[in-house]
Protein backbone atom coordinates (compact mmCIF):
# COMPACT_ATOMS: atom_id res chain seq x y z
CA UNK A 1 0.00 0.00 0.00
CA UNK A 2 1.29 3.42 -0.96
CA UNK A 3 1.55 6.28 1.48
CA UNK A 4 0.60 9.92 0.96
CA UNK A 5 1.95 11.73 -2.07
CA UNK A 6 2.29 15.51 -2.17
CA UNK A 7 2.34 17.07 -5.63
CA UNK A 8 2.25 20.58 -7.00
CA UNK A 9 0.45 20.70 -10.32
CA UNK A 10 0.49 23.82 -12.48
CA UNK A 11 -2.76 24.21 -14.33
CA UNK A 12 -5.75 22.13 -15.24
CA UNK A 13 -3.91 20.22 -18.01
CA UNK A 14 -1.40 18.78 -15.53
CA UNK A 15 -4.23 17.91 -13.13
CA UNK A 16 -6.13 16.19 -15.94
CA UNK A 17 -3.06 14.17 -17.00
CA UNK A 18 -2.42 13.06 -13.43
CA UNK A 19 -6.06 12.03 -12.96
CA UNK A 20 -6.00 9.92 -16.12
CA UNK A 21 -2.68 8.34 -15.17
CA UNK A 22 -3.84 7.44 -11.65
CA UNK A 23 -7.08 5.98 -13.03
CA UNK A 24 -5.10 3.60 -15.23
CA UNK A 25 -3.61 2.00 -12.12
CA UNK A 26 -6.81 1.56 -10.11
CA UNK A 27 -8.79 -1.61 -9.65
CA UNK A 28 -11.94 -2.57 -7.74
CA UNK A 29 -11.43 -2.15 -4.01
CA UNK A 30 -8.98 0.76 -4.31
CA UNK A 31 -9.49 3.99 -2.39
CA UNK A 32 -8.18 7.38 -3.50
CA UNK A 33 -8.14 10.01 -0.75
CA UNK A 34 -7.69 13.60 -1.86
CA UNK A 35 -6.87 16.29 0.66
CA UNK A 36 -6.31 20.00 0.22
CA UNK A 37 -7.76 23.41 0.76
CA UNK A 38 -10.56 25.06 -1.15
CA UNK A 39 -9.46 25.51 -4.76
CA UNK A 40 -6.60 23.02 -4.52
CA UNK A 41 -7.88 21.03 -7.51
CA UNK A 42 -9.38 18.00 -5.75
CA UNK A 43 -12.58 18.11 -7.79
CA UNK A 44 -10.70 18.61 -11.07
CA UNK A 45 -8.48 15.63 -10.29
CA UNK A 46 -11.46 13.48 -9.29
CA UNK A 47 -13.30 14.44 -12.51
CA UNK A 48 -10.36 13.48 -14.70
CA UNK A 49 -9.89 10.22 -12.85
CA UNK A 50 -13.59 9.26 -13.02
CA UNK A 51 -13.89 10.21 -16.70
CA UNK A 52 -10.93 7.98 -17.47
CA UNK A 53 -12.41 5.08 -15.49
CA UNK A 54 -15.72 5.52 -17.34
CA UNK A 55 -13.94 5.94 -20.69
CA UNK A 56 -15.99 9.10 -21.26
CA UNK A 57 -13.85 12.25 -21.55
CA UNK A 58 -16.82 14.64 -21.63
CA UNK A 59 -19.05 13.07 -18.96
CA UNK A 60 -20.53 15.56 -16.51
CA UNK A 61 -19.02 14.74 -13.11
CA UNK A 62 -20.75 16.94 -10.52
CA UNK A 63 -19.26 17.62 -7.13
CA UNK A 64 -20.74 15.35 -4.46
CA UNK A 65 -20.74 18.20 -1.92
CA UNK A 66 -24.52 18.23 -1.51
CA UNK A 67 -25.36 14.60 -2.28
CA UNK A 68 -22.30 13.45 -0.24
CA UNK A 69 -21.89 10.39 -2.51
CA UNK A 70 -22.18 10.34 -6.29
CA UNK A 71 -22.20 6.77 -7.69
CA UNK A 72 -21.19 5.74 -11.21
CA UNK A 73 -21.88 2.28 -12.59
CA UNK A 74 -19.49 0.36 -14.80
CA UNK A 75 -19.16 -3.33 -15.67
CA UNK A 76 -16.11 -3.96 -13.47
CA UNK A 77 -17.72 -2.40 -10.39
CA UNK A 78 -19.03 0.94 -9.23
CA UNK A 79 -17.16 4.15 -8.65
CA UNK A 80 -18.21 6.08 -5.55
CA UNK A 81 -17.22 9.74 -5.47
CA UNK A 82 -17.68 11.07 -1.94
CA UNK A 83 -17.27 14.40 -0.20
CA UNK A 84 -16.88 14.04 3.56
CA UNK A 85 -16.57 17.76 4.28
CA UNK A 86 -20.04 18.08 5.82
CA UNK A 87 -19.81 15.00 8.03
CA UNK A 88 -19.74 15.69 11.74
CA UNK A 89 -18.36 12.36 12.96
CA UNK A 90 -16.34 9.49 11.50
CA UNK A 91 -19.19 7.06 12.23
CA UNK A 92 -21.21 8.78 9.50
CA UNK A 93 -18.91 7.24 6.89
CA UNK A 94 -20.42 3.86 7.72
CA UNK A 95 -23.93 5.32 7.46
CA UNK A 96 -23.16 6.48 3.90
CA UNK A 97 -22.43 2.87 2.93
CA UNK A 98 -18.96 3.64 1.61
CA UNK A 99 -17.51 0.50 3.16
CA UNK A 100 -20.32 -1.75 1.90
CA UNK A 101 -18.98 -2.03 -1.65
CA UNK A 102 -15.73 -4.00 -1.65
CA UNK A 103 -15.64 -3.98 -5.48
CA UNK A 104 -16.05 -0.22 -5.74
CA UNK A 105 -13.35 2.28 -6.50
CA UNK A 106 -13.81 4.98 -3.89
CA UNK A 107 -12.69 8.56 -4.61
CA UNK A 108 -12.91 10.80 -1.53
Amino acid sequence: MAGPVNLILVGEDETDRLGRAVANHLSPGNIVLLRGGLGAGKSALARALIRQLLDDPVRDIPSPSFALVQPYDRPSGPILHADLYRLGHAAEITELGLVDHDQAILVV
